[in-house]
């Protein structure tokens, strides 16, 4: 018998529309993102027969969560150990292939209310040549925001699919630095359930 749910009885006939072809790792994390707003109360569209028209499953590639993994995808496989975070509400973490640095500083909170800046200075005992960014917030990867200013349309023409991709695409943007004495310091101001990149080279 397949089991579909936890609320329903099993069933003799496994519902096609549910045969996934994810990997069990983003289910996990789908199912997981799924639950959570349940949890709080928030309303969740469960509806299987969404078109693929859609824009929630047109832009799916371009949420701000599948950045972040594609971020964590990219970093350099050995991390570096570091002293813990002064603020509480921000967290980070460096990583190196030997040559080059990544540091990965993110402000997660589950309050989707919340909304505080901090200004935060980052020390790297390397001295760089080149500083970039990749970045996540309201005004980077978010198709939301661009949809919304072309008047949140229910249908979007090939051409606006096309800009708000182009828009919201994860880039590295290089970023102001001061170097010396054998360390570089990078200044930013990060707001809450911000990520953001920093490569060193």
């Amino acid at each position: 018998a397949y089991q579909m749910s936890i609320f329903i009885p099993p069933s003799d006939v496994q519902e096609v529309w549910w045969t996934p072809i994810l990997p069990p790792a983003l289910i996990a994390v789908t199912v997981s993102m799924t639950i959570f707003p349940l949890s709080t109360g928030l309303m969740v569209s469960l509806d299987p027969f969404c078109p693929l028209e859609n824009i929630d499953i047109e832009f799916m590639d371009r949420k701000p969560n599948f950045w972040a993994f594609k971020i964590l995808s990219r970093l350099h496989k050995s991390r570096l150990v570091l002293p813990e975070s002064r603020n509480s509400d921000i967290e980070y973490a460096a990583f190196t292939d030997g040559k080059k640095v990544q540091v990965l500083i993110y402000a997660q909170d589950n309050d989707y209310g919340k909304s505080e800046k901090t200004e935060i200075e980052v020390e790297i005992n390397i001295s760089a040549k080149s500083v970039t960014a990749q970045i996540i917030d309201n005004n980077h990867c978010n198709p939301k925001a661009e949809w919304e200013a072309l008047g949140s349309p229910d249908i979007l023409t090939k051409s606006q699919v096309a800009e708000i991709k182009a828009k919201t695409a994860l880039k590295a943007e290089e970023i102001p630095f001061s170097a010396s004495g054998g360390s570089t310091i990078v200044k930013l101001t990060i707001e809450t359930n911000d990520v953001i990149l920093l490569s060193l080279e």
